[in-house]
């Protein structure tokens, strides 16, 4: 019984002191809360030419503009030097390009249209090529792809030839040599014209004067031992650049 008794007494001063300790912490958090809601109504307003978000802490990232740059003051001389007038945006990690493939105007067939994403992570890194297309037409169930020279003219993707071939060289199969830089494995489809691509290319690149950029990308009736056998155009598109911005996080 004396056993019981002691627990209990125990158990009771136990609580007792854990709800005092409880109550000094809620005084002590309002009263920073009350602290700083004071330093912040009695903190001085922005004026309105001054931008919002200008209390913020700088972002290295963040694009300039090189009109807002001032000259700062140099410590040792007491003298105003200027600083650079822009500053330079640093290179992300990667640069990437799409290209929105649609029917040939000239050669309509089955209305084949589709996706592809060109992703690289630096001049010398291969070239992953990602992409989707539907409505393919199934007469052949392999069709040539390569990327052109010239721009899609929504006319004819007949105006996109020749193919992309800065180095001179004879036709070949991707990543192997001799053969051009815009010859890329062929695109195949399934029974219902639903094809999906993920290869890797290592001569096309989205760097240098060799860029591929601003140049086009076409899929063919067929494939075969040469693309002058492939047959005519099906689908066409202009590929464009992304912009990407690199964040610190």
């Amino acid at each position: 019984m004396l056993s019981k008794l002691t627990f209990a007494a125990t158990l009771l001063s136990a609580t007792a002191f854990a709800e005092q300790e409880l109550e000094s912490v809620l005084v002590d958090e309002t009263r920073e809360l009350q602290i700083k809601s004071s330093s912040i109504r009695d903190a001085p307003t922005r004026s309105s030419s001054e931008p919002a978000g200008s209390d913020r802490e700088e972002d290295p990232y963040e694009e300039k503009d090189p009109d807002t740059f001032k000259p700062v003051k140099d410590e040792d001389e007491g003298e105003e030097k200027d600083e650079e007038k822009f500053m330079p945006w640093p290179w992300p990690g990667y640069r990437m390009s799409y290209c929105k493939m649609r029917w040939n105007p000239a050669h309509t067939t089955t209305y084949p249209y589709g996706m592809f994403y060109l992703k690289e992570h630096g001049p010398w890194a291969p070239l992953r090529i990602r992409g989707w297309m539907r409505r393919m037409p199934t007469s052949s169930p392999r069709h040539g792809f390569s990327i052109k020279k010239n721009r899609f003219d929504y006319r004819d993707c007949k105006s996109t030839e020749p193919t992309w071939d800065p180095y001179n060289q004879p036709y070949g199969q991707m990543n192997t040599w001799p053969s051009q830089v815009g010859d890329l494995d062929p695109v195949v489809h399934d029974t219902l014209g639903n094809a999906y691509y993920y290869e890797t290319a290592w001569q096309p690149t989205l760097y240098g004067w060799q860029t591929i950029n601003r140049r086009s990308m076409t899929i063919y009736e067929e494939f075969a031992d040469h693309e002058n056998w492939y047959g005519r155009p099906v689908a066409c598109c202009n590929i464009r650049a992304f912009w990407i911005i690199k964040y610190p996080w």
